[in-house]
């Protein structure tokens, strides 16, 4: 065989490899785990993409069948054809409203994107595009995937929410796999008109335009519990904070504790009957805390030393090697015998109707490696398709007692 027939049968093998991987689903999530993705983040697209090389495959092919060497045009065409879609791959996302521009390759300012934070992101925690293993498997998180309108947060150990990177960019963390999670950033005004980042989610801008602050008076500090001024107003009953809180006054607020104290220090103002405190959350540093106000008598819970103390309603004192701080409580009134999400050991739970759901496998269903791993969400109980075979285990029912993932013949 010539090398001329050779460049022509290899253009041929390959348009036609690229044709089936990209047309075939069974690629599509793998060749999207990459940090350079290799498949449109739609299917569809990549349907429509393998199209163009089933047409080199053809022209391969009637080379080939009248023993004709292929053009270099078509070489070089093929060439530019992948590099272009390739680019193309990594400068798209999907979501509910479909495909948009604004993927990897934003993050290389080959578009305009609002990246001037100090402290973006941890390396190997909530990056964009980081993949990250959750210390209990299967991922679990509170929203629907990349869900842009709704606050979530991925749990398995992990408790971490999707959070505002300024007035317009919202870190989106999701579930990617069963076993890690992974992060994008969304410009909000470009996801939908009007839309601004607020709590760790897009929504409507009603905010009308701030004016401009008035001229302070003599109260020096809107948020110390003290009267600077001395004319009997503190804080945010004194008429000189009525300014934005963004700029250090009370804006709509009536107590300084929670908007304009100075956290760590806490020294704010609260309702009668209640003192301002420093509140731990997140863990038992002082990071991702802030000062709030908590009924008198109550003890906090990070100066809680058997983590027993006082916390926001919906949420739970615990700890850990730091120390006591609250945390979102997804339990209610549920009773969960494995102690939440734990594929290795079976159990059931016993929501807050008295109704038992007890783990199983599903035979009947057809799936007999998935296990139906349940755990409590707002006091009902909510069951988790575990595919144990991913993990090299196998589902295990030993009736009546619960089923759980362990080692057996695949």
């Amino acid at each position: 065989m010539t090398k001329k027939s050779k460049r022509t049968r290899n253009f041929t093998i390959i348009s036609a490899i690229l044709f089936i991987f990209f047309i075939l689903p069974i690629f599509h999530d793998w060749a999207n785990n990459f940090s350079i993705k290799l498949h449109f983040c739609d299917h569809s697209a990549c349907f429509i993409y393998s199209l163009i090389w089933l047409a080199f495959a053809i022209i391969g092919y009637n080379y080939l069948r009248k023993k004709k060497k292929i053009k270099k045009n078509f070489i070089t065409i093929s060439i530019v054809v992948l590099v272009v879609g390739i680019l193309l791959m990594n400068s798209v996302y999907c979501d509910l409203g479909g495909m948009h521009f604004g993927g990897i390759l934003s993050q290389l300012n080959l578009k305009p994107a609002e990246s001037d934070f100090e402290d973006r992101c941890i390396p190997g925690v909530d990056c964009p595009d980081d993949i990250v293993e959750v210390p209990i498997p299967p991922c679990i998180e509170t929203d629907a995937g990349r869900d842009y309108i709704t606050p979530g947060i991925i749990l398995s150990g992990v408790n971490i929410e999707d959070t505002c990177m300024g007035d317009d960019i919202l870190r989106e963390r999701y579930c990617n796999n069963l076993t890690t999670y992974t992060s994008e950033d969304v410009s909000c005004s470009e996801y939908r008109d009007d839309y601004i980042c607020e709590d760790g989610e897009c929504v409507l801008n009603t905010t009308p335009t701030a004016p401009t602050p008035p001229v302070i008076g003599t109260e020096t500090d809107c948020g110390d519990g003290v009267d600077n001024d001395g004319d009997g107003d503190i804080d945010c009953a004194d008429s000189d904070c009525d300014y934005a809180f963004e700029d250090g006054g009370c804006g709509d607020f009536d107590y300084s504790c929670q908007h304009v104290s100075p956290y760590p220090e806490c020294g704010g103002t609260c309702p009668t009957g209640e003192e301002c405190i420093i509140y731990y959350a997140g863990d038992g540093t002082l990071d991702g805390g802030w000062c709030e106000c908590m009924p008198s008598g109550e003890t906090a819970c990070g100066d809680s030393g058997s983590c027993d103390g006082w916390c926001l309603d919906g949420e739970i004192c615990v700890s850990d090697s730091f120390g006591c701080f609250c945390e979102f409580d997804i339990s209610g009134d549920c009773t969960d015998s494995d102690g939440g999400i734990d594929i290795y050991v079976g159990g059931y739970c016993l929501d807050y109707l008295d109704n038992n759901y007890i783990e199983y496998c599903g035979f009947e269903k057809g799936d007999e490696n998935t296990l139906y791993e349940y755990y409590c969400l707002y006091g009902e109980a909510t069951d988790v398709p575990t595919d144990c075979s991913a993990l090299g285990l196998v589902c295990i029912e030993p009736y009546p007692d619960p089923a759980y993932c362990g080692e057996g013949e695949l």
